[in-house]
């Protein structure tokens, strides 16, 4: 019998934010994405007027549709072969395997699937290699996602060097472990923030606005592949898990750290998919939200020049900071709380000595009410902080707030992600014997408890919330965007 009711509620935990709110978060990028191209379609063909084709419209429209699909079908083939491989010493490189087949499907099946829909329709003049400038704009954040993916992998496996500096320097105590955590996170950040603005530019350029949207679609298009990959690292976690409650033979233990390790690098490649994938469609919610309140025949521009727009900048990523903050405070009261419901219960005669269980049902429900009692506040700011800046001071203080959150959001999330990871392995890297002489139990272990304790906030909370934030800030903003361009209090 499990004597310690946290621990059950660890596993559950492990299922609810690695699995449950990561792919919730993929899955609405996914979707937020297709609404985001057909909304830039429908501004294109309002500003062209009768200049534009009903059949070049159509094409616009149904294209982000058949290349979800595809993507979809891409993932289904890629996940199908890998799942009839067997396993070998390296679970990391079938995996990794699993997301390169899906997404090379992707880009062959999205080829022909730009050739059947604008080969034979009139094109835009931002359409710049012709009827290939769509698929070119997919292409582009299908690759960024799997390099991200490979970037984060590389910055938070315990097969690369940023982490097992990590464990090595836990050595010297928890204040460096958090320190070199720290710099590991931000140095984490140049790479896949190039890669979104590279690939956004170059979008940009071949294929209009339309194209930054196909861009984020593309990098999403094989999400079913990135789920699944994300879901091995809580079902390996809670393996482990069992197999130490279990007290099963040392061997197993071996096997599971193992398939622990590559999980924790899977979880982190799947929130550094999720930040990215994050940043484009956000990018093509804002390009949408202009779009939706510029008037007929006018391109649509966001001044930056403007002090509204300044203004709402600094404002959203101010909120960025606040946001972060609320969550991590939010996170470390209600451990408390659980943290002393289980002092209690292992105090109770008869629970340490297995002779009762203890109630492990009290520590799931706190868990649950916590979690919604907490993250109301913050689900009220996304809401409402774009309603009242569009009706109090306009559409274009909004845009600022949201392209100011966003600018911050991402490396912040990008940062909180890959530390948390990194801090988890170096964990795990001290704990399978990997670091001579420094075992599990030494002073160099306790030392990486410690920061992997402060990484499961960052990578668990922050970093997945964020993203969620600024989309959700983002949908809110173009569904009210007509309204803000017509009733503003202070003009």
């Amino acid at each position: 019998m499990l004597r310690i009711p946290n621990v059950i509620a660890d596993f559950i935990g492990d299922n609810v934010n690695d699995i449950a709110g990561n792919c919730s978060d993929l899955l609405e990028s996914f979707v937020a994405t297709m609404a985001a191209a057909i909304m830039i379609a429908v501004t294109i063909f309002k500003n062209g007027g009768e200049a534009v084709p009903d059949a070049t419209f159509n094409a616009t429209c149904v294209y982000p549709i058949v290349l979800a699909g595809v993507g979809l079908l891409g993932c289904l083939l890629g996940l199908g072969y890998a799942n009839m491989r067997r396993m070998g010493d390296n679970p990391s490189r079938e995996l990794d395997l699993a997301t390169w087949i899906s997404a090379g499907l992707t880009v062959v099946l999205g080829f022909f699937s730009a050739l059947i829909v604008f080969h034979n329709v009139p094109l835009y003049a931002e359409f710049r290699a012709g009827w290939l400038s769509p698929w070119i704009s997919s292409v582009l954040g299908i690759v960024s996602g799997v390099a991200i993916g490979s970037i984060t992998e590389y910055y938070t496996s315990t097969d690369y060097g940023p982490t097992r500096k990590l464990a090595e320097i836990a050595t010297e105590g928890e204040a460096f472990v958090i320190t070199k955590g720290d710099a590991i996170g931000s140095r984490s950040c140049l790479l896949p923030i190039l890669l979104i603005g590279v690939s956004l530019f170059i979008s940009g350029k071949v294929c209009g606005t339309y194209g930054i949207a196909l861009s984020s679609l593309g990098m999403l298009a094989f999400v079913g592949a990135t789920v699944s990959i994300d879901a091995f690292g809580p079902i390996a976690d809670n393996a482990g898990g069992l197999a130490e409650s279990c007290h099963l033979p040392a061997n197993v233990r071996a096997i599971t750290d193992k398939l622990d390790a590559v999980g924790n690098t899977t979880a982190a490649i799947g929130k550094g998919f999720a930040i990215g994938s994050a940043a484009f469609a956000t990018v093509s919610l804002i390009v949408a939200y202009v779009g939706n309140y510029t008037a007929v025949g006018t391109e649509p521009v966001l001044n930056f020049a403007s002090f509204v727009v300044v203004a709402g900048g600094i404002i959203g990523g101010a909120l960025i900071e606040y946001f972060s903050a609320l969550l991590t405070d939010n996170t470390i009261e209600s451990a408390r709380l659980m943290a002393d419901e289980g002092d209690r219960q292992l105090s109770r005669p008869g629970v340490l000595e297995g002779v009762i269980p203890p109630d492990y049902n009290r520590c799931i429900e706190m868990a649950a009410k916590q979690a919604l009692k907490k993250m109301l506040l913050p689900s009220v700011l996304a809401l409402m902080i774009p309603i009242i800046g569009g009706f109090l001071f306009g559409v274009e203080f909004v845009g600022g707030l949201l392209v100011g959150a966003t600018i911050v959001a991402i490396p912040r999330a990008i940062f909180m992600g890959n530390s948390g990871g990194a801090f988890d392995n170096a964990k795990k890297y001290i704990e399978s014997g990997s670091l001579k002489g420094h075992g599990k139990g030494s002073t160099a272990h306790k030392a990486s408890v410690t920061g992997d304790t402060v990484g499961d906030t960052r990578k668990d909370v922050v970093g997945v919330a964020l993203d969620i934030f600024i989309k959700t800030m983002s949908t809110v903003a173009n569904t009210l965007a007509s309204v803000f361009s017509h009733f503003t209090l202070i003009k």
